[in-house]
């Protein structure tokens, strides 16, 4: 069973949670073009002309982040590289995807995965609470580093290519194209990880900006989350130390870009060792549904099949993962589930008054 909530329907959720002061700070509609380090921080051109000022740069801004573009600009010292113009990407192409929404379906069970496996072609279908989405993976005839823009024209054949495919149980890819919900969209599905996360305590990656995975394991956005809550933590602790340290002193509490980048070095570090299992259960969960070569169709029609393998990558690769995903420091939680793998980390308890 999945739990699968609407991705509109969650960040409105994190947005209603936000104080007005921090709902008014957000700036929607930008696009970033440079990024200028200051003595003291960084300064963020936009598109429109406007600029915004800050002591760091965290970079949440997906598989084509410009500001890694512009990070590595900095710490590379290569020529410019403007905005519009697409750059090679340090993710690697092997599928692209056809994907599309969908409203209940009454016949088949909510939060639930179904998938069809064969060569170089993989249909899936989730199923949430009034709700699904559905995909079609594609291997590519060959790998490429290149973004590809598709046309409507691109979405249409592939439709009519595979119209006839088995998606879930009484229904083919023609008959989620005739209830699908608004657009549908043909994206590459890029996979790797970068090696420069970070530069000069000023700038850092977190999310798809440092790492792509593809889609079927479901591992990718909740990676990206806990980058986030691994540096927020970190870096609040260096705004604690660092102001604890200077306190009854008339200094600004602000840290410096050496100590920011032993923080963003830390977290690095950490995130890199507790996510190689992430990699290669989205890899393996790849080529065991759209094969591309004879060693895949052996596992999934024959490990997958015959051995308790997915109950195995459960157990040792996922779970271990999950077990150790960070908490946010600071904030209580009063009824925190236990699964089969108890937490290693826990959130702050909520005091009771006694």
């Amino acid at each position: 069973m999945l739990a699968t909530p609407p991705r509109p329907q969650f960040l409105n959720t994190l947005h209603a949670c936000l104080p007005e002061s921090a709902k008014a700070r957000i700036r929607v509609k930008k696009r970033v073009t440079d990024i200028e380090v200051l003595p003291d921080g960084v300064r963020v051109h936009c598109e429109d002309g406007t600029t915004e000022e800050g002591t760091v740069v965290i970079g949440a801004d997906g598989v084509h982040s410009r500001t890694r573009q512009c990070m590595e600009i900095l710490a590379t010292g290569t020529p410019e590289a403007k905005a519009d113009k697409d750059v090679e990407s340090p993710y690697l192409t092997t599928y692209r995807a056809l994907i599309g929404n969908l409203p209940e379906l009454p016949d088949l069970k909510p939060r639930y995965n179904y998938q069809s496996v064969g060569y170089g072609v993989s249909p899936q279908l989730v199923t949430g609470e009034g709700r699904a989405w559905w995909y079609v993976y594609e291997a590519l005839e060959q790998p490429t580093r290149l973004r590809r823009r598709y046309t409507e024209q691109d979405k249409q054949d592939m439709m009519n290519k595979y119209a006839d495919l088995h998606v879930a149980p009484g229904y083919q890819l023609r008959d989620l194209y005739a209830l699908n919900i608004g657009d549908i969209g043909l994206i590459n599905v890029e996979e790797g990880r970068v090696n420069r996360w970070s530069w000069g305590g000023r700038i850092a990656l977190v999310g798809d900006a440092v790492r792509k995975l593809d889609p079927h394991a479901g591992l990718g956005y909740n990676s990206g989350v806990v980058d986030v809550v691994e540096l927020i933590n970190r870096l609040r602790r260096l705004l604690q130390s660092t102001k604890d340290s200077k306190q009854g002193q008339n200094l600004t509490a602000a840290p410096s870009a050496n100590m920011l980048q032993t923080v963003f070095d830390e977290y690095e570090e950490t995130r890199k060792k507790s996510e190689r299992n992430v990699h290669i259960v989205s890899r393996l969960s790849a080529r065991s549904s759209a094969w591309l070569n004879w060693s895949h169709r052996l596992i999934s029609v024959w490990v997958m099949r015959f051995l308790p393998a997915g109950r195995w990558m459960l157990d040792y690769l996922v779970a271990p993962v999950v077990a150790r995903a960070p908490v946010i420091e600071w904030l209580e939680e009063t009824n925190l589930p236990q699964g089969a793998s108890p937490w290693v980390h826990h959130p702050l308890p909520k005091e009771v008054d006694i």
